[in-house]
């Protein structure tokens, strides 16, 4: 699934690209895992709100995920930790995780 931020004039200024899985990593309707694909932010916007706007939506759209994680390309492709669905809503109240 995709899902894109437009600014006024109706460019795309960040979207997210994620697949509901099993927990075995196949794609599954509806699965309670979230595997992320792609996350980009244009470089005028780039910041906390554009991104917690993109992870709130992402999380309205797959109400029966629990856990979300993705592929680190900073750290040579490694998988994330997995990340609960509490420790995304956390981070959408500016709380620490």
């Amino acid at each position: 699934m995709l899902i894109n931020e437009k600014n006024e004039d109706g460019y795309i200024i960040g979207y997210i690209e994620y697949q509901h899985v099993a927990q075995s990593g196949l794609p599954k309707y509806k699965g309670e895992y979230l595997w992320i694909h792609d996350l980009w932010i244009h470089e005028k916007f780039k910041g906390r709100k554009m991104l917690l706007k993109l992870v709130k939506m992402m999380l309205v759209n797959a109400p029966s995920a629990q856990y979300g994680y993705w592929r680190r390309g900073k750290y040579n492709g490694r998988i994330s930790r997995l990340y609960k669905r509490s420790e995304f809503k956390r981070l959408l109240e500016n709380k620490e995780i």
